[in-house]
């Protein structure tokens, strides 16, 4: 933990501050919302919408309603064996960054690993380099929260499993879902539509 929360590169304070911020999903989230809507037009979109927005609340909600203040782990930010030892961050408005008490496990890693789960389950085939791309953007969100002094790294790693899960999981009844309203549709079935 000591080790990757490291001050040795004061001047990543700021950016991996941003990169832990909704303002750096945003972006991201309205490419990849531009991507599926191209494939997925019309009535069969609003599916894939309430979707993510499925698979965020229940990740965010497992993560933050239950595992959180059920484990009760506190954040490094808070444990009182480890947080003089940290190098914690400045918000823009001058206080330190410590976040919620208890910190296990990240919903910030859990909610982006199962956007991107049901994005790359959506976009196939996709090409190697987006994907790579995609688990990039995760791995460096995962990393700001360990930077910032948050999560430790047993948290960042659960919210990962959790997050895929999630992502799976929503993309295995989305599929079902859409066999059952859509099934001679060949967007949601290998066998070509009947005629």
């Amino acid at each position: 933990m000591l080790w990757l929360n490291t001050d040795s590169f004061p001047f990543l304070d700021g950016p991996m501050w941003y990169f832990s911020s909704k303002f750096f999903w945003t972006p991201v989230y309205a490419i990849l919302l531009y991507s599926l809507y191209k494939k997925y037009k019309g009535k069969y979109f609003i599916w894939i919408v309430l979707f993510i927005a499925f698979c965020v609340l229940i990740n965010d909600q497992t993560a933050s309603g239950i595992f959180k203040n059920w484990i009760a782990r506190l954040r490094p930010s808070h444990d009182p064996d480890i947080s003089s030892q940290l190098h914690l961050v400045l918000e823009p408005n001058g206080n330190i960054y410590k976040g919620g008490r208890f910190g296990f496990y990240s919903s910030h890693a859990a909610n982006m690993a199962g956007v991107v789960t049901l994005f790359i389950l959506w976009m196939r085939p996709l090409k190697t380099i987006f994907s790579v791309l995609l688990i990039l953007w995760v791995m460096l969100i995962s990393y700001s929260r360990i930077y910032l002094g948050v999560h430790f790294p047993t948290d960042v790693l659960m919210g990962l499993f959790m997050g895929i899960f999630g992502g799976l999981l929503s993309y295995f009844i989305w599929k079902k879902l859409m066999l059952k309203l859509y099934p001679n549709e060949a967007i949601f079935n290998k066998r070509p539509a009947s005629r």
